[in-house]
């Protein structure tokens, strides 16, 4: 490996543009980092050689890896990996919080199945990323395995996310002897209606509409981007809507509700409170109100409500669709919120998959994928 003569500049360029993007004046990153200013100074400055320790600290107040801090400051000796042959196929069927796995040993030709906690996202942290897949093969394969001679299939969320899904498949190219991704939207749509017309609604944080007119030719989409301002079913939207609501209640907008006792409980009524962490951490305060607005929808109250219009934005969505392919297709729904939209749709239209059958499809297309991969 080769260090640069300007690595001290890169990472202070890296540094700089990185902590300008999230908002922090250096004083602030000091203070986050628990470095004094005076010592962060020169380091943004690229004068000062400075210890890991230090590295870690700042990487840390930056919410990244020390690696994306030394992204081009030093140039690896590429060398030319031969292709091997692979003795497994592994594939990650990902979800909001789990990923469903299945390895296939092409020599004894058995199937091993797990389920792990965690889900992949192209806006994660795509070094973290690999990792966890790596984790995921040793503990059921061996430590001892060569990853090159493992062929992957994972379907992912946030594909949208062109840099974070660009470094995923960058750093997994170099780990494993194939890599290929596909959202978890298309995987789907592809395993349940591979050569079909029909529409599918794909519900997690945000919500995809994928339609084909043509037996699985072309396969369009609408929606799926996770604007909690757009995808109005999506886990982010009926967040915002649900704390939405509770504002109103102690502004006296609205009348109070279960859901309405339920997101101000969490802040003990307190709206700069509940803006505090909505500021700090709005993913995680939009996914928590919307499990509350899960576990009370079947109360038919104000969770209920939101839920079907959520499905009323969506199957506007669906309208349009018709209009445009002067059609009405066939309707699927997928997701870890499906079942909740599921009883709205009409029944005339709704073509009902269970999700034991729909995991299985989907493991049967990415296998298939992957054995395209392999040389004949």
């Amino acid at each position: 490996m080769e260090v640069k003569d300007d690595t001290l500049e890169v990472a202070a360029r890296n540094i700089n543009k990185i902590a300008k993007a999230k908002g922090l004046t250096p004083k602030q990153l000091a203070e986050q980092a628990g470095i004094s200013y005076t010592t962060l100074v020169p380091i943004l400055k690229g004068s000062r050689d400075f210890r890991v320790s230090s590295l870690i600290t700042i990487a840390n107040a930056l919410n990244i890896t020390p690696n994306d801090l030394l992204s081009g400051a030093y140039e690896p000796n590429e060398e030319v990996v031969k292709p091997k042959e692979p003795k497994y196929l592994a594939c990650f069927i990902t979800d909001t919080s789990l990923t469903y796995f299945q390895l296939l040993n092409l020599k004894t030709k058995h199937i091993e199945t797990k389920i792990f906690s965690f889900s992949i996202s192209c806006p994660r942290n795509a070094f973290d990323t690999i990792n966890l897949i790596k984790t995921a093969l040793t503990n059921t394969i061996s430590k001892d395995i060569d990853y090159h001679e493992i062929y992957i299939y994972a379907s992912v969320l946030g594909y949208e996310h062109l840099d974070g899904r660009a470094k995923l498949e960058e750093y997994a190219t170099k780990n494993f002897g194939k890599f290929i991704i596909e959202p978890d939207w298309m995987l789907i749509h592809k395993s349940i209606m591979p050569k079909s017309n029909g529409i599918l609604i794909t519900i997690n944080e945000g919500y995809a509409i994928s339609y084909s007119s043509d037996q699985g030719k072309t396969i369009g989409k609408h929606q799926g981007y996770s604007f909690p301002i757009s995808d109005e079913a999506g886990n982010f939207w009926l967040g915002c809507e649900a704390i939405k609501h509770a504002i109103n209640v102690v502004e006296g907008v609205e009348p109070r509700s279960l859901l309405s006792n339920r997101i101000l409980g969490l802040v003990n009524s307190d709206l700069n409170l509940l803006a505090t962490k909505v500021y700090d951490n709005p993913r995680s305060m939009y996914t928590e109100a919307a499990s509350i607005v899960k576990e009370l929808s079947s109360e038919k109250e104000k969770a209920y409500k939101l839920v079907e219009l959520g499905f009323n934005n969506i199957w506007e969505h669906i309208k349009r669709l018709d209009k445009l392919l002067n059609k009405k297709l066939p309707v699927h729904i997928a997701g870890h919120l499906g079942p909740l939209y599921s009883e709205f749709i009409p029944q005339e239209r709704f073509i009902k998959t269970t999700f034991e059958e729909m995991l299985k499809l989907q493991f049967e297309h990415a296998t298939n994928a992957l054995k395209s991969q392999i040389k004949s």
